[in-house]
């Protein structure tokens, strides 16, 4: 079993210490960056590698628990990531 803190090292270094939302990296960053659930497992997600991404405290609050927005004209709702 991996610890969460090898995992949060893993998806740190996977995103060369930059948000995985908006680029910023950590360094340019007052706050600590976050490990966020990309689908929130309370929307079913899990805290596999591929679900979680590193992201600076402005982006992980925007986001909070949504997965799709709804954009003016469009009909449909829009999903905010590639989920493949």
């Amino acid at each position: 079993m991996t610890s969460w803190g090898k995992i949060a090292e893993e998806v740190e270094k996977r995103a060369g210490r930059r948000c995985e939302y908006c680029r910023m990296h950590q360094s340019l960053q007052g706050a600590t960056f976050h490990v966020e659930h990309v689908v929130p497992r309370s929307l079913g997600g899990t805290s596999e590698i591929h679900n979680l991404a590193w992201a600076c405290p402005s982006c992980n609050l925007h986001k909070s628990d949504r997965v799709e927005v709804q954009l003016p004209g469009v009909s449909q709702a829009v999903l905010l990531f590639n989920r493949l």
